[in-house]
């Protein structure tokens, strides 16, 4: 496969990996000869009637990290845009989770878990898949 060096064919790399191009870029067709990753049949990945496909707003349609993370972490205390609880992932009590609550992504640390953002801990904290975890975030506990 020759490096993609033009948005079309990084588009139809993309395809050949996962089995179809992103939605934003629907008219990179893939070449009836291509050959690719073989990709399981659509049919098994649905869930509930749903492809698994993420609309592409999903981002800016997640809750307010402050209002997330005090609902889904109980021990939460919020000082000046950073919040400390005892880390719900592991077995310390000590406060040593810590979360910025003042940006909209919701990042998070720990010295024993790690790091990452909202869609991260979700995905940590409830051992869901990653479009698990934004379905839970944009539509809630009800998902």
């Amino acid at each position: 496969m020759r490096p993609a060096i033009d948005g079309r064919r990084a588009t139809r790399d993309l395809a050949r990996l996962y089995g179809s191009p992103p939605g934003k870029y629907d008219d990179a067709l893939i070449a009836a000869n291509d050959q690719g990753v073989q990709v399981a049949d659509r049919h098994t990945l649905k869930r509930n009637g749903n492809t698994g496909r993420l609309p592409s707003n999903w981002r800016g349609r997640t809750p307010m990290p402050s209002s997330w993370y005090a609902q889904n972490v109980p021990e939460i205390v919020i000082y000046n845009g950073v919040g400390t609880a005892p880390c719900p992932m592991h077995a310390d009590r000590g406060r040593n989770l810590t979360v910025d609550v003042a940006g909209t992504k919701g990042v998070w640390s720990c010295p024993v878990c790690g790091h990452g953002d909202m869609v991260g801990f979700a995905m940590r904290h409830y051992g869901i898949a990653f479009v698990d975890a934004v379905r839970l975030l944009v539509l809630g506990r009800n998902a």
